[in-house]
């Protein structure tokens, strides 16, 4: 998630957390591996843009431009439409 340029140490902490209380990972010692759940999801959405880690990191870096002064204008210009994107990539076929 880091390397992908996904949130804070915060707000990463706040996803494994979230992931976990809904069952879709688990812990075993150091590492959080996927359950079923994890993977019949990740199935459904693989091949779909949602489940690039890339497009929540571009997200991101709009969401920091934002936040440092940048015109919200600009952002819209420049920003994806978030709900048809998300009902193209998770719910048609």
């Amino acid at each position: 998630m880091k390397d992908s340029g996904l949130g804070t140490p915060a707000t990463r902490a706040a996803m494994i957390e979230t992931l976990l209380k809904r069952n879709y990972i688990s812990r075993e010692k150091k590492n959080l591996v996927p359950t079923e759940t994890g993977l019949a999801a990740y199935e459904v959405v693989k091949h779909r843009q949602i489940a690039q880690a890339e497009l929540a990191g571009n997200w991101e870096t709009r969401l920091e431009e934002i936040r440092s002064g940048l015109r919200l204008a600009h952002f819209s210009k420049r920003s994806i439409p978030i709900p048809g994107l998300l009902h193209k990539n998770c719910f048609r076929r």
